[in-house]
């Protein structure tokens, strides 16, 4: 049997030899050979191997190592750790989950990872709602692409990032796909490896314009608050108003104020209350509970003990140095 199928593909490569160039034989035996290679898997699920189909000297300043697309990938699961490739993971639909050097890391939609060389990766399914995504595995031969991810892992903690979902993104992964089909010649692969350093650079630096972009509106909304404090040191705020104001839940003003200021929200505004205080003492007569009442503190025994931890001296210290100067 086996030697019934070699001789019909010799038979095949005769015949095709007779009708194209030598040239031509080649990319054909690859195609077959890419069409052999493809394994079983997902409905639907698109995988080219690159590197598995041309020599060393063909791959050279190619980026990208292996591509696909994975739709609805319930039992896909992969793990291990690349010596010499990053993988990038965008996410289309439903849920993943990465564990990058024992970090995890959920996927919904427009979210994506660049998992570094080097390091211990696994990546899997949600079981209640399977991601589609595509990957590709790429090298960082070129200085562009290390400026890339230089520029990706200084202004991003992790790993992961997030962008709304994009046609025109899924349209460029579509093109590479298409075009890796029409045969692996030169210009062909040049076009490809551009295509692929421009999908990259659209997440890489659309993500950081959308991050800056956040980050200037949080700070706004912080310097908001922070206006608002000052004008209410006569009286009291509690954190769920300070909230209200920049339309954040507790829990996430809280942490942008203090990831801004290096101090909580109350602390912060009683640090502004003692402030003022200090200035009363500095510019007036005033007794000290009259100047703990004018900065909305009932209680003159709290308010010393509010100053000394601030000022770190008492108020009345403090009023007493002043007099000696």
């Amino acid at each position: 049997m086996l030697i019934n199928i070699i001789i019909s593909l010799l038979n095949f490569f005769e015949f095709i030899a007779n009708k194209i160039s030598i040239i031509g034989l080649y990319y054909v035996i690859i195609g077959l050979f890419c069409c052999m290679k493809k394994r079983k898997g997902f409905s639907g699920e698109r995988i080219i191997d690159v590197d598995s189909v041309l020599k060393d000297e063909d791959s050279k300043g190619l980026i990208f190592s292996k591509i696909g697309f994975f739709p609805k990938a319930r039992h896909q699961h992969s793990e291990g750790r690349e010596n010499s490739l990053y993988i990038l993971l965008y996410c289309i639909d439903g849920i993943g989950e990465v564990v990058i050097d024992g970090h995890q890391h959920v996927l919904n939609i427009g979210d994506f990872v660049i998992i570094p060389k080097l390091t211990d990766y696994a990546y899997y399914a949600n079981k209640g709602n399977p991601w589609s995504f595509y990957w590709f595995y790429f090298k960082d031969d070129l200085s562009l692409i290390n400026n890339m991810l230089d520029f990706f892992y200084k202004r991003n903690k992790m790993a992961k990032g997030n962008l709304s979902y994009n046609e025109e993104r899924i349209a460029l992964f579509g093109a590479i796909f298409d075009n890796l089909n029409k045969g692996y010649s030169t210009d062909n692969l040049l076009i490809l490896n551009m295509c692929l350093i421009n999908f990259l650079s659209s997440l890489v630096f659309s993500f950081a314009l959308v991050k800056k972009d956040q980050q200037d509106k949080s700070k706004n909304r912080i310097e908001e608050a922070i206006d608002f404090m000052k004008n209410r040191v006569e009286g009291n705020l509690t954190l769920a108003e300070l909230s209200k104001m920049t339309s954040l839940s507790n829990s996430q003003f809280s942490h942008l104020f203090k990831e801004t200021t290096g101090i909580s929200p109350l602390e912060y505004f009683n640090q502004l209350k003692i402030k003022r205080a200090a200035r009363y003492l500095e510019n007036t007569g005033l007794q000290m509970k009259q100047i703990a009442y004018k900065v909305g503190i009932q209680d003159a025994a709290y308010f010393s003990r509010l100053f000394t931890k601030i000022m770190g001296i008492s108020p009345i210290k403090y009023k007493q140095s002043l007099l000696q100067k």
